[in-house]
């Protein structure tokens, strides 16, 4: 029989049926004090029924052609003009009218709660009644024209309509009819100037221009290939070129239009852009550009370093010209100013040693005799910045000794070495092994230094100590106190670490290509020690991790490959557990004193050993894929992640070189040596994939779906806790509690103790986002995932395992609030269990009746779920 589901919030649960049914009712009665849109209207205005509307011959999208005009309805969300009716009530308090008001014939009419509260409704929830202006559908319609101006329909031409509701001659609908005419196809672009070097340039990468023949006539296609020369020029040594360098004439009467060759051939391609019946004229256009130009290269690049701002200290130079004896009497080995290196550095007595300048060097992508270059400069100032030692990064360029030539000056300001944080967090725990069903109070303190052995590596250390509850179903029984407290040292190094190093002495490479990637090298140490209701546990966590980039920086750049190498991560568990649940896990009897089936009391004994002293260790791979959304080309963005796992090799080889064979026992558990430490050998793969699309600026539509299996091998009989898949919680299934969905049909229940996972996952993820009041949004989702265990599996119970028998899903919807303070987000879900696979049923079977009860669970989180 399926336990009682705890929710996050179990008072509201607990509220009293008639407290909340007069909240209700008070909600209902203050929106129907609205209700009527009309009321207080302006006599012999009218009120803008629905969206306007757009008819005749219209190539051009409606959310294109909406946000050129003014005239809109109210806006609405779930229910119509919402927003209309709170603004309504709030006026009828205000104007002592409406039935609303008897609900406060115990206060004064003239106090301050009241008018403070009509107020509120009016001015901050609120939306006052959109109206018919005809002045304005008049600018409207010129908004109108202009921008199919620029679209390329230059005689286009708009009116409008106001039709009167007939039900109701104060609300009027407002239709606009569009006679759009010939559009404008561009036959040629021709490029303008008497520099040959820089025609040149300009006609080898004209598969990059925005402006090619055969496409419509578009101004910001115009605006953006203008963008596009500059930028080209300004990255090939062009370095006085700008915006105004380009200009653009547009020929309207072509001489070739009535070109037979040349018409058949345009007209197929316009099909692509343009319907059928539309008529096009045929254009050409020029882009003019200066004749003469001056190239420009760096004679010199000179980076200053001081303390901060203010530091006025003497400056000490050291350059690639650097003596031997003011090298030794600097005290500055080769290893930290290599002779190699072509910039100059300034320096103060107090930051003389504070940074190796050969690490410095290789951040920068300014070089002397080398052109200038726009990239290199914001390349340069990203990588300064992403070291995360300087508190100003300014790069700036001055007049050269030489003709056409420019000095780089690039100033930085140290900022403080040593920080620390101190921060206290509420909390719902996710551990996937700690049955918590109450927040949680935690709190962290963090010491780092940003500078540790003057490279930019950071090394901090973070104490963490959490405390949370668990209330049992049982009334009688009082709530446990539980902690969890743990130490963890980390290194971050913003280069490959050890790597870097050998790959420069075998291959004798210039060092300066490494800046072309970024690259990130982290080891961490953690201990971490808990106490819950079923067990104490320790665990110590190695980990060592390389960070990549596979593309270089570019600007502009929103998509790209990155990868994450873990060469080892080695984990040891240690557990102790209670007397009550290690009696509780021997035992044969239920709660009821029945006998347990023998797949239960095997299910029991499978959940024993997860709670057994082990040692596990894993190589892991991850590259992930990402394309943001961008409103001018496309309205999706991106995002796929590929993880490969595979774990157990070197506790395989430890036991095989003390003890010169593995032992296999019955149940697939291997034990290294004569520690009684237990390791699998397995294997893992997991696939995720996100896509989020925008309808308007409001309005938002996500996407997700996760594909992961694991399996052990070489008499492995499973893989271990850490790295089984769980589905359920706050970013997985929403109406489960984390990690309590499945394994298959199996029912979770609190005889089971904690959570086993499973070894094959698959989940899917809706959600609907729309915008109400800053910073208010709402979500509507719907998710759906279960958990396996191969036949075969340690795991022996046939209701876990992936079949056809026991491939169900279970399925969630709610709704949930986001809060949006663009510094952080806060979200609030609310998910009811649609269809549960442990009753191989509907949950919901008469609405609204089952909703809630068990089946329903609260999430609270900090950013979006997914």
């Amino acid at each position: 029989m399926p336990a009682k589901d705890t929710a996050f919030f179990p008072c509201i649960s607990r509220l009293p049926r008639t407290l909340v049914r007069w909240v209700f009712a008070l909600w209902v009665l203050a929106s129907l004090a609205g209700c009527e849109a009309t009321r207080y209207l302006p006599e012999g205005r009218q009120l803008v029924k629905t969206q306007p509307r757009f008819t005749g011959q219209v190539n051009l999208t409606a959310d294109e052609l909406e946000t050129y005009i003014k005239t809109h309805r109210n806006r609405r969300v779930v229910l119509p003009k919402v927003y209309l009716h709170v603004y309504n009530t709030g006026e009828g308090l205000l104007q002592d009218s409406g039935f609303v008001k008897h609900l406060f014939l115990k206060l004064d009419k003239d106090s301050l709660f009241l008018k403070s509260t009509a107020r509120w409704m009016k001015r901050v929830v609120g939306e006052p009644p959109e109206l018919v202006d005809r002045p304005q559908l008049i600018r409207d319609c010129k908004n109108l024209e202009s921008f199919y101006f620029s679209k390329g329909f230059f005689n286009a031409r708009v009116r409008y309509q106001v039709k009167p509701v007939y039900w109701n001659n104060r609300k009027a609908n407002v239709i606009f009819h569009v006679e759009e005419n010939e559009v404008a196809i561009i036959h040629r672009v021709a490029y303008m100037t008497q520099d040959t070097a820089l025609l040149k340039l300009l006609e080898a990468t004209r598969r990059q221009a925005q402006v090619r023949p055969s496409q419509t006539y578009d101004e910001t296609r115009i605006s953006e290939e203008r963008s596009r020369i500059t930028e080209l020029m300004r990255n090939n040594g062009y370095y006085a070129f700008g915006l105004k360098d380009v200009s653009f004439t547009v020929d309207t009467s072509h001489v070739e239009l009535a070109d037979s060759l040349l018409r058949p051939r345009v007209r197929d391609r316009i099909l692509f852009y343009q319907k059928r019946h539309t008529p096009y004229r045929l254009i050409s256009i020029q882009v003019h550009l200066p004749d003469s130009n001056q190239v420009y290269t760096l004679d010199s690049v000179t980076v200053r370093l001081v303390h901060d701002l203010t530091d006025s200290t003497r400056f000490s130079y050291y350059g690639p010209a650097l003596t031997d004896a003011q090298r030794k009497a600097w005290q500055l080995p080769m290893r930290r100013l290599s002779i190699y290196n072509s910039a100059r550095f300034l320096t103060t007595e107090r930051t003389r040693h504070i940074l190796n300048y050969n690490m410095l060097e290789r951040r920068l992508r300014l070089h002397k005799d080398s052109l200038f270059r726009l990239d290199d400069y914001r390349l340069t100032v990203r990588q300064l910045q992403q070291l995360g030692v300087f508190s100003n990064t300014f790069v700036r360029y001055e007049p050269g000794r030489r003709p056409n030539s420019l000095h780089a000056a690039v100033d930085l300001s140290m900022s403080n070495r040593y920080f620390h944080q101190e921060r206290v967090e509420l909390f719902q725990s996710q551990d996937r092994r700690i049955n918590s069903n109450l927040p949680g109070l935690g709190g962290t303190i963090q010491l780092a230094n940003r500078n540790a052995f003057r490279r930019a590596e950071q090394l901090d250390l973070q104490l963490t100590g959490n405390v949370f509850l668990y209330s049992p179903d049982a009334d009688q029984q009082p709530s446990q106190l539980f902690y969890q407290y743990g130490i963890s040292v980390n290194f971050n190094a913003p280069h490959f670490y050890l790597l870097d190093t050998l790959a420069l002495r075998a291959t004798r490479l210039n060092p300066k290509w490494l800046s072309f990637y970024e690259r990130r090298t982290t080891i961490s140490l953690n201990f971490n020690q808990e106490l819950n209701q079923q067990f104490q546990r320790q665990n110590l966590i190695l980990s060592y991790q390389y960070a990549w980039s596979h593309t270089p920086f570019r600007f502009g750049q929103d998509r790209g490959w990155q990868s994450i190498f873990k060469p080892l991560v080695v984990t040891y568990v240690n557990t102790f557990l209670e007397p009550a649940f290690e009696e509780q896990l021997y035992t044969i009897t239920d709660a009821e004193g029945n006998l347990l089936s023998e797949n239960d009391l095997r299910v029991r004994l499978f959940t024993l050993r997860d709670f057994q002293p082990r040692f596990v260790t894993a190589s892991t791979y991850i590259r992930t894929y990402t394309r943001q959304y961008n409103g001018k080309q496309r309205q999706a963005g991106w995002f796929f992640r590929a993880q490969v796992d595979l774990g157990g090799n070197l506790p395989s080889l430890i036991d095989r070189l003390a003890t010169g064979e593995v032992q296999h026992p019955v149940d697939g558990t291997k034990v290294l040596g004569k520690q009684n430490l237990q390791y699998s050998q397995f294997y893992r793969l997991s696939l995720e994939g996100r896509i989020s699309k925008r309808s308007n600026a409001r309005q938002q539509w996500v996407a997700r779906m996760l594909i992961g299996a694991g399996r052990g091998f070489n008499g492995s009989g499973t893989i271990p806790l850490e790295y089984r898949f769980f589905s359920g919680g706050t970013n997985s299934v929403r109406g489960w509690q984390s990690n309590t969905l499945g394994p298959g049909t199996y029912p979770f229940d609190l005889s089971r103790i904690i959570s086993i996972g499973g070894e094959v996952k698959f989940e899917v993820n809706a959600e609907y986002r729309v915008k109400a009041v800053s910073p208010l949004e709402l979500a509507f989702f719907i998710d759906a995932g279960n958990v396996w265990f191969w036949q075969g599996s340690s795991f022996q119970e046939p209701r876990a395992y992936l079949n056809k028998h026991n491939l169900e899903l279970g399925v969630a919807a709610g709704i949930g609030l986001r809060f949006d303070f663009d510094f952080i987000i806060l979200a609030f879900d609310i998910g009811q269990q649609v269809y549960a696979p442990d009753i191989r049923g509907f949950v919901v079977q008469r609405f609204p009746k089952d909703i809630g009860a068990n089946r329903i669970q609260y999430n609270l989180g900090i950013g979006y779920p997914f």
